[in-house]
C-alpha cells in the first residue's frame, strides 16, 4: 500500500497513474485499488528492493514523486527435516524417524552432499559423528573420546574437526581431519596446548579453538583465544591475522586490535570475516587488515536492545 495525496488520476483527461518499484514499472493489473489518498499493489515475483516512484501523466505533463523504499523480504517455511524431537541416537533411511541427542554442530559436505553433525553419547564421554546422505538417510558414522568443538567443510567436501582432548579438557588446541568413515587424523598442533604460526599446520600450536570456517579459496580461519589465525591449505602456512592475544577491545589494525573470547566467525564471498566477540557482546568485521566494530554498543555486561 502507498499512501499519499492526489493519487487519483483523471480518466476524462486520459490522465495515467504509473507505479515504479525499483525503477520496473508494475503492470496495471497488479494494482487492486487506486484512490486519492492511496494505491493497493500486487507486488510481482522477483522484485527487488529499491524506491518507490509515483508517476502521474497529468494532461501530457508528467509528475512525478518518491514514495518511499521497498524493502523486498523473501519468505521462507521452516521444516523439521531430519528427528523426531525425542533424545536418542536412533539411525533410520528415513529422516523424519531418526533420533539425535542435543546435536551441537553440523556442517554440509558439497561432494557427497551431505549433512555430518556432532552429537553426545548418552554416557557424555563420547562425541558422536552423525550423517544424512543426499537421500535423508541417518547413520552414525563415527564416535571419538575427544570433545569436538568445532566443524567445518572444505569445498572438496574434507571435513576438519577442532577438539579438546577428552570431556573433562574441552579446550580445543588440535585440528583433525575426518574422513567419510568417521576416522579422525591430527593435521594442526602435534604439541601441547599454546600458540606458535607457523609454515606448517602439525608445529603450529593453538590454545583456544571455538570456531573454524573455510573461504572460497579454500582457506581455513580460526578464531583461537583472543586471536583470529589463518592456514592457508594452499601454501601449508599458519599464520595470525587479527588480534594481540590480549583480552580487551580495540578496533583499528588487525595486529593490534583486540578481542575478549571470540566465539564464532562466518566467511562472506568477497573474504570479508564477521566475528562474534562474546566478551565484549558486539560484532566485529575483519576486512582489509583493518578490524571494526559492526553491531552492538561494546560493553562486558549482556544487553538486549534492537533496532529498526
Amino acid at each position: 500500500r502507498v499512501n499519499g495525496k492526489n493519487l487519483l488520476p483523471d480518466a476524462d483527461y486520459g490522465d495515467v497513474l504509473e507505479l515504479k518499484f525499483n525503477g520496473n514499472l508494475i503492470p496495471a493489473e497488479y494494482i487492486l485499488e487506486n484512490d486519492e489518498d492511496h494505491v493497493l499493489v500486487v507486488i510481482p515475483r522477483g522484485t527487488q528492493s529499491g524506491p518507490v516512484t509515483v508517476d502521474i501523466n497529468v494532461k501530457d505533463e508528467l509528475v512525478s514523486a518518491q514514495a518511499g523504499y521497498f524493502n523486498y523480504l523473501p519468505l521462507s517455511n521452516v521444516i523439521t527435516y531430519a528427528g523426531t524431537g525425542d533424545e536418542d541416537t536412533l539411525s533410520a533411511p528415513n529422516p523424519l524417524d531418526a533420533k539425535f541427542r542435543r546435536p551441537r554442530l553440523i556442517t554440509y559436505d558439497p561432494f557427497l552432499k551431505a549433512l555430518f553433525c556432532i552429537e553426545n553419547n548418552a554416557a557424555y564421554t563420547h562425541s558422536l559423528i552423525r550423517k544424512i546422505d543426499s537421500t535423508g538417510n541417518v547413520t552414525t558414522v563415527g564416535s571419538t573420546t575427544l570433545y569436538i568443538r568445532a566443524i567445518a567443510s572444505d569445498k572438496g567436501g574434507q571435513k576438519y574437526v577442532a577438539a579438546g582432548a577428552d570431556f573433562n579438557n574441552t579446550n580445543a588446541c588440535k585440528i583433525y581431519k575426518l574422513n567419510t568413515a568417521g576416522a579422525l587424523t591430527l593435521w594442526a598442533n602435534n604439541l601441547t596446548c599454546g600458540y606458535a604460526d607457523s609454515v606448517a599446520p602439525l608445529p603450529a600450536r593453538f590454545s583456544d579453538i571455538r570456531s573454524i570456517a573455510f573461504d572460497n579459496s579454500n582457506n581455513l580461519y580460526i578464531t583461537d583465544g583472543n586471536r583470529v589465525r589463518k592456514i592457508d591449505l594452499a601454501a601449508n602456512l599458519v599464520t595470525t591475522i587479527a588480534g594481540t592475544g590480549v583480552a580487551g577491545f580495540a578496533d583499528g589494525q588487525a595486529d593490534s586490535a583486540k578481542f575478549s573470547s571470540p566465539n564464532s566467525l562466518a566467511v562472506e564471498n568477497d573474504g570479508t570475516i564477521y566475528i562474534s566477540d562474546g566478551g565484549n557482546n558486539v560484532i566485529r568485521k575483519l576486512s582489509g587488515g583493518f578490524v571494526s566494530t559492526v553491531a552492538g554498543i561494546h560493553s562486558t555486561v549482556p544487553n538486549f536492545t534492537q533496532t529498526g
